[in-house]
């Protein structure tokens, strides 16, 4: 469907020229206004349904122009593209009205599906009376046609109708925050905010401060008063990555959140009330967390009222083929080739590979070899030598199945550099059993 372009309200040159670059690789027309004045009045002549802008222009008067789109352009949608990003800026931009709110270093990442998610949003709209239903699965990223990959989606539009917690579950890099945002943008909560958190990464002095907030003055350092991630996300959905990395201390402090529903600013004498769907995800074994005494069992069973597992590529059969399309037309467009096609020797080759990195290190791969391939068909001698050395599934018919254990027990400790606590993490076995498997097939030292 042909759309008015898209309208750019930014000031510096270096992300618009970003932006420009990606509107035109994604089939997107723009107009480029140098002040919010102008962007105003360009809206309201009905000239624009998606703008893109950075609210600390002019001295934050951004945040007008997003006010107004939100007051007098009800069929318009604001993405905001910064290169101060905030946890205050995004409260304040979301709570006039941006549908999105990223940093300008993120720009490649999140742009294109950002842009797809809001076209989705406004074919929806003119299409609530018919029976047309929007399909924003390949949007956010997920692309599959294997019986377990759909099974999850099944599970997960399902649990997108209502507002009951979700626990999604998996090894690392197999995409569980797509699905978090698949769930999101399904759910009567699509207007709103979607706000991701990588536990992982917070400091935990700082835990308490970037969840919910804090006042003036209640830290050394606290110089104002600052919402936190679940003010950011009132009315939407938070996704909790890493929920397993959580300390002690703020897993009671979030099962109160989400039984009361409400925060407590860092110093603050009274709550404010939230209404967040919450998402969490972990690629630990959370019930073992809980037996060895470092999860909370009660947040355990608040968190994982409805349990989605992704499964890794390795058990998704023919989705690697599919995922090497998906990705192929994806850095084609991006890195300005024609159409890219694989060699039968070189998909042979990936699908016999275990992928350990799943879906995340497909794409890393598909990616640099459509970036200096100089033919429109992948060759085998362009797959990485570290993926064609650790391709485990063996050509040989003969082979036992204790022979087949070896190899891939071997490829996974050499993919982990001999980490055995990581090998057995994704081997899915206990450090011991790991041990004696290496001492029966006299793999490494033992």
């Amino acid at each position: 469907m042909q759309r008015n372009p898209v309208l750019l309200v930014q000031e510096c040159p270096t992300v618009l020229s970003r932006i420009k670059e990606i509107l035109r690789q994604n089939d997107f027309q723009w107009v480029n206004t140098d002040s919010v004045q102008k962007g105003m009045r360009y809206c309201s002549d009905g000239g624009s349904e998606i703008t893109l802008l950075d609210p600390h222009m002019e001295d934050n008067r951004g945040y007008e122009l997003l006010h107004y789109i939100s007051e007098s352009c009800p069929r318009s949608k604001a993405i905001v593209v910064t290169s101060s990003p905030s946890v205050q800026g995004a409260v304040q931009a979301i709570k006039r009205g941006a549908i999105d709110y990223f940093s300008a270093d993120l720009l490649d990442t999140c742009l294109p599906p950002a842009l797809n998610r809001v076209n989705a949003m406004l074919e929806a709209s003119e299409n609530r009376t018919g029976d047309r239903v929007v399909n924003i699965q390949a949007d956010v990223g997920l692309v599959g046609k294997s019986k377990q990959f759909r099974a999850v989606l099944h599970h997960a539009g399902k649990a997108a109708k209502n507002n009951e917690n979700i626990l999604i579950q998996g090894e690392s890099g197999t995409g569980k925050e797509l699905l978090a945002r698949f769930i999101h943008y399904r759910s009567n909560r699509s207007d709103e905010p979607f706000i991701p958190v990588n536990c992982g990464a917070i400091p935990r002095e700082l835990f308490e401060s970037e969840l919910f907030g804090h006042v003036k003055g209640s830290y050394t350092g606290a110089n104002e008063t600052r919402s936190g991630f679940f003010q950011a996300a009132n009315g939407g959905t938070i996704f909790l990555d890493e929920a397993g990395t959580m300390p002690m201390g703020m897993q009671a402090k979030l099962l109160r959140v989400i039984e009361d529903k409400e925060i407590w600013k860092v110093g603050d004498r009274k709550p404010d009330c939230i209404d967040v769907k919450v998402i969490a995800a972990t690629n630990k074994n959370l019930s073992r967390l809980v037996e060895q005494g470092r999860f909370r069992e009660d947040l355990f069973y608040r968190l994982n009222v409805i349990p989605l597992t992704m499964p890794p590529l390795r058990e998704r059969g023919d989705d690697v083929r599919v995922l090497c399309d998906y990705f192929a037309r994806k850095y084609a467009q991006e890195f300005d080739k024609g159409p890219i096609d694989f060699s039968p020797e070189v998909l042979r080759k990936l699908e016999r590979y275990e992928w350990p990195g799943n879906v995340r290190e497909l794409e890393n791969i598909v990616k640099r070899m459509i970036m200096f391939s100089e033919t429109p068909v992948i060759r085998a001698c362009e797959i990485p030598t570290s993926l064609q050395e650790n391709t485990v599934a063996s050509e040989n018919n003969g082979s036992t199945l204790a022979e087949m254990e070896k190899s891939h027990i071997k490829n996974i400790c050499e993919q982990t550099g001999w980490n055995i606590m990581a090998a057995a993490r994704i081997l899915d076995i206990g450090r011991r059993s790991l041990y004696r498997k290496l001492h029966k097939y006299h793999l490494g030292s033992y």
